[in-house]
């Protein structure tokens, strides 16, 4: 540059011009673009405050979920001893238990071979696998393990279709060794037997 800076450079005739001209918005367009930068703006703040509300909700709720924790621990601790006699006292005899466990083994191998689920069973699979030999002095057995599996796992028991199986087997002769299994129950589409 010349000894006059940066005068002497916008006066200098040589330089390039720039041909554009400048536009100067209107004042509707200056208004629009402050409404849209303050519309922005909010929802910026919007964002801000959600995140900051959703992070305090977390920190709440993962304090509650430390303080119910800690009243369950006092609450098991004080009811130990009398819950240990309760459930005793609900459990069926050890002889009891590994029948019941080694019918729900067989249930599983039933229920693999159809292709459905076992724990915790459709109601309708489990009323089959109750009939589907027709051997109605099983079903009572079958019925009390399957019943106490679910219950041990916390699982719904489907009582009305545990009575219908118990119908049937009072209502159903069981098969001499002389008849053929022609006459077996099959599932139809919804589950049912006929």
């Amino acid at each position: 540059m010349a000894s006059g800076g940066i005068l002497s450079e916008l006066n200098n005739p040589n330089r390039s011009r720039d041909t554009k001209p400048v536009r100067v918005p209107t004042a509707e367009e200056y208004r629009r673009q402050l409404e849209e930068d303050r519309a922005h703006q909010r929802e910026i703040e919007r964002l801000v405050d959600l995140a900051i509300e959703t992070e305090h909700a977390q920190h709440l709720q993962g304090e509650r979920k430390q303080r119910e924790a800690e009243i369950s621990k006092l609450l098991d601790e004080y009811f130990a001893d009398h819950l240990a006699d309760v459930i005793e006292q609900e459990l069926p005899p050890e002889e009891t238990r590994r029948k019941y466990i080694a019918q729900f083994k067989v249930f599983e191998q039933f229920c693999r071979e159809q292709g459905v689920g076992s724990l915790p069973a459709a109601p309708e699979t489990i009323f089959y696998f109750c009939v589907f030999d027709l051997k109605p002095q099983e079903v009572e057995g079958r019925l009390a393990a399957l019943k106490w599996v679910h219950r041990v796992n916390k699982k719904y028991w489907p009582e009305a279709y545990a009575r219908a199986a118990e119908k049937w087997a009072q209502e159903t002769k069981p098969l001499s060794s002389g008849e053929d299994n022609a006459a077996k129950p099959k599932p139809n589409g919804n589950g049912a037997v006929h």
